[in-house]
């Protein structure tokens, strides 16, 4: 829930509204003494992006006082009849007042609650005393559950793999769920193992490992997962506070979503007065034989840049992210829709 990001998803809904449903994450916030005002203006901003779009709504960062939460900003949400379209996520780490408050607000909502179970919190041994006891505080408030099986940052296929299929085995009989999510993200968090002035292809390591996934439970062997990512981003960026100290080091960082890849420019370094490298960046993606051509606001954006037209600037950090994820999301809408 970043500026990019909303504004991204607003600009694309209308092209993947029944095919695509958001993990909304509020990010940690540098001023707790703000935390209500902070809350308040999140929901407002959320309801101005997702509209009446289903999808979930984890406030993991900002749950100190569950209370606060479900004061401050579902309140703002349902106001507009939001709340039934957005689900509030739990998983079984978390506190038993925050369990038991999302699943009030799933009852009062009525439309399900998510339970995010991360694979790095994963313990075999515990995880299902932990999810029956996180079950057993919910029913029967929230009978409507959603697995959201989160692998977090993913650098190789096959272990991506065997990490989904090991949180699978060990959550599979704690409850009939209702769907399981796979989530997962291979986005490079920084520019530092990219060549600067060049655009590096990165093997998109969620896609290829839900698609084995996907293939192996179209033959009846293992879970049928849908597909989640974390968009053009690293997972990482969820969990940074909205005002990092001190501010991290920001490359100019065009990106490009293809059939297996990941396109990612680095240019020059944000801050000084060294000359744009986007145009020349920019180029070399639209000459890719996977560019689309006109698909979505971000194509044409590229294209203007790569020609200098239209006085297109080379944009800022904000920019990237929303053109990023506005070509993603249309694009790997169709691409599930065409691999389900």
């Amino acid at each position: 829930m970043r500026r990019g990001s909303l504004s991204a998803f607003r600009t694309v809904k209308p092209v993947i509204d029944e095919q695509t449903q958001p993990l909304w994450v509020v990010p940690p916030t540098n001023a707790p003494e703000a935390l209500p005002a902070y809350l308040r203006k999140s929901a407002m901003n959320l309801n101005g992006a997702n509209g009446l779009h289903p999808g979930w709504l984890d406030t993991r960062h900002v749950e100190a006082t569950p209370d606060l939460v479900a004061e401050q900003v579902w309140p703002q949400l349902s106001a507009t009849l939001l709340g039934p379209a957005l689900r509030p996520v739990t998983g079984p780490e978390r506190a038993p007042a925050q369990q038991l408050a999302a699943a009030g607000l799933a009852a009062d909502a009525g439309g399900g609650l998510g339970v995010r179970v991360r694979a790095q919190d994963l313990d075999e041994a515990q995880m299902p005393r932990l999810l029956s006891e996180l079950l057993a505080r919910l029913s029967p408030a929230a009978p409507d559950v959603d697995l959201l099986v989160d692998l977090g940052e993913v650098t190789v296929v096959r272990e991506a793999v065997t990490s989904a299929l090991r949180v699978w085995v060990a959550v599979r009989g704690a409850a009939n769920w209702r769907r399981a999510v796979l989530l997962g993200g291979s986005f490079p968090w920084s520019a530092d193992g990219l060549k600067q002035r060049e655009v590096t292809p990165l093997l998109r390591v969620e896609w290829m490992a839900w698609r084995e996934l996907n293939e192996a439970a179209g033959n009846g062997d293992g879970p049928h997962f849908t597909f989640g990512d974390y968009s053009a981003l690293h997972p990482r960026t969820c969990d940074e506070p909205t005002n990092p100290v001190p501010p991290p080091r920001v490359y100019e960082k065009p990106r490009y979503t293809t059939a297996e890849y990941f396109l990612v420019g680095k240019g020059r370094r944000w801050g000084t007065k060294d000359p744009s490298l986007m145009r020349s960046l920019a180029e070399t993606i639209v000459a890719d034989a996977e560019f689309r051509e006109d698909a979505t606001e971000a194509e044409r954006w590229l294209s203007a840049l790569a020609v200098g037209q239209g006085g297109t600037g080379s944009g800022n950090a904000e920019t990237w992210v929303k053109q990023g994820h506005t070509q993603h999301l249309a694009f790997v809408a169709g691409q599930v829709r065409g691999g389900r």
